[in-house]
């Protein structure tokens, strides 16, 4: 098994590695305003791509809470999660 790959000093890597032509065109590209950009070939996602979209951790925590809200019940389906987690002088329990 690999060693899951570090994006940050990839990326540190790769812009070390680069020519002038290619920073250069980065550097042209960075300065292009939005508006310049042709994204007439790039379909447009619908509102089921977002719908089901998903953003890392946050996403994930949002998805699992979905799923598990509905097997808590009463008192803790409603209790603040302050109650369940800190005492009245807001130390963890």
């Amino acid at each position: 098994m690999s060693e899951p790959e570090n994006h940050e000093s990839a990326a540190k890597t790769s812009a070390e590695e680069l020519t002038p032509q290619q920073r250069r065109e980065i550097a042209a590209l960075e300065a292009m305003p939005d508006s310049a950009i042709d994204t007439s070939d790039i379909p447009e996602l619908g509102p089921d791509f977002f719908k089901n979209a998903k953003v890392g951790l946050s996403g994930l925590l949002l998805a699992i809470g979905k799923e598990s809200a509905p097997l808590f019940k009463e008192p803790y389906r409603s209790t603040d999660h302050g109650d369940l987690l800190y005492d009245e002088k807001g130390l963890p329990k």
